[in-house]
């Protein structure tokens, strides 16, 4: 019993690791982006200034 009980825990562990890996990059690239956008814009309006 204690093996089953093991085999199906590391099973729902993975898909949960595999479920936050993906959207933590996507929400992570999300943020960059938006980063990298702000950032150009500032160079833009201190150039202009």
């Amino acid at each position: 019993m204690p093996d089953e009980k093991d085999e199906e825990e590391d099973d729902d562990d993975e898909d949960l690791i595999e479920g936050f890996e993906n959207e933590d990059l996507i929400s992570f690239m999300m943020k960059m982006r938006i980063t990298i956008t702000k950032m150009e814009l500032l160079k833009r309006r201190t150039r202009k200034e």
